[in-house]
């Protein structure tokens, strides 16, 4: 009895070895120790002289960051070092000619370890601009609950698993038009907006656009629901607007074109509170030949938001408003669709809702110039004389086209 007693013990033990060695395979190609949440160079705040890039995340061991810029001519200055924490290392870049094409390279001790490029704004009200809008992109691939604990799946281990969700086609298509300024419509990270989850949802996907132009973001639902969007802040060096504390809504003038944030959640835009009084007043001043809102929530909608309380009062109080003070171009997200309205009163609303997020349903609605269940993005030429938004899907295909002229 005691030989087979022996084989026995010997065949536990190598099954044993076997699922050992194949869990130790697991852990080293797929999980890492918890680490800071890590993003490539993220432009920010591109004005005519001045642009700011941002960069998150402390390498392992001892970390020196720094940017080298330069022009058609070669460098612009010395290398210029960041501020902040080593979590989150801000570089002030000051001093730039208007109108003019940059090139960066980041460093790390000595190393590239990032490069993108920007142009800074012509003088107000004059020049060109392209940029791009989508909304509702920080859907989590199916391994997203790996990124919870202390122990969270390796790079190697995300590349192997597999699945992007369509944010990273969006990202990259929309990269690869070369726009200058990004609007993001809103709902930057599924489910909650918590921080944890922006370097896979957002800083990934969007790494070429977001250090490559001039990027903005206006506060979603779901990134609200995590301390009020301060993950979302934390995510992103806004503006502030003058006299402000924060960068829920601003303002800011790029070329020929002048565009206001409105913050639909966080903080209260009702008719009369400090919000609303802000943007009336800003809005009635601008001189610029075009004025463009962005925000998250829509007046119309023939989908889920169609009947919500928010959009029908500002059917009512908002919309004459912006028809008053010639708002030609409204832009939101929210609703997972393409939608452009019939021009009302002078105002175009388009909601660019299909970033990356599951899509909605829609009902008919005559109003409607064009709506599209797709994963797209709107890109928008402007020049002092004419704006011409398109709507491209995934393929490419140019599925809608609006020219507004003055």
């Amino acid at each position: 009895m005691a030989p087979a007693l022996c084989l026995s013990q010997d065949g536990h033990v190598r099954r044993f070895s076997i699922i050992s060695l194949v869990f130790l395979v697991i852990c080293l190609l797929f999980l890492r120790p918890g680490q800071p949440v890590r993003s490539g160079p993220i432009v920010h705040q591109v004005s005519e002289n001045s642009a700011v890039i941002l960069v998150h995340g402390e390498a392992s061991g001892r970390r020196e960051l720094s940017v080298e810029v330069a022009d058609a001519t070669g460098p612009v200055g010395k290398r210029l070092l960041p501020s902040g924490s080593p979590e989150r290392s801000t570089f002030r870049l000051t001093g730039l000619e208007a109108g003019t094409q940059y090139r960066y390279q980041l460093y790390d001790n000595g190393k590239i370890v990032g490069k993108g490029g920007f142009r800074t704004a012509p003088p107000a009200g004059t020049g060109s601009l392209r940029f791009v809008a989508f909304g509702d992109t920080g859907d989590l691939p199916w391994w997203g609950f790996m990124l919870d604990g202390p122990i969270r799946l390796s790079s190697l281990g995300k590349g192997l698993v597999g699945h992007h969700p369509a944010q990273w086609a969006v990202g990259r298509d929309a990269a690869a038009l070369a726009p200058e300024v990004f609007l993001h419509l809103g709902d930057v990270v599924y489910p909650r907006g918590e921080w944890r989850h922006y370097e896979v949802t957002t800083f990934a996907p969007f790494a070429e656009l977001f250090a490559n132009c001039d990027v903005h973001v206006t506060i979603g639902n779901h990134d609200a629901m995590t301390e009020n969007g301060a993950p979302m802040f934390r995510a992103f060096e806004l503006p502030i607007r003058k006299g402000g504390k924060d960068s829920f809504y601003y303002e800011f003038v790029h070329g020929p074109v002048h565009f206001f944030n409105v913050a639909s959640y966080g903080v209260s835009f009702a008719k009369g509170s400090e919000q609303r009084r802000w943007f009336e007043e800003h809005l009635r001043a601008s001189k610029s030949p075009w004025k463009v809102v962005f925000t998250h929530r829509p007046l119309w909608s023939a989908s889920r938001s169609r009947k919500a309380r928010t959009s029908v009062q500002w059917r009512k109080d908002l919309h004459p408003f912006l028809a008053e003070q010639g708002v030609r171009l409204f832009l939101s997200g929210h609703d997972h669709t393409y939608q452009r309205y019939k021009e009302r009163d002078g105002v175009n609303y388009v909601i660019a809702g299909g970033g990356g997020k599951s899509l909605y349903d829609m009902v008919e609605d005559e109003n409607l110039a064009k709506k599209a269940k797709r994963f797209s993005y709107v890109i928008v030429d402007a020049t002092p004389e004419r704006l011409l938004l398109q709507a491209r899907d995934l393929h490419g295909v140019i599925f809608d086209t609006c020219e507004l002229r003055r």
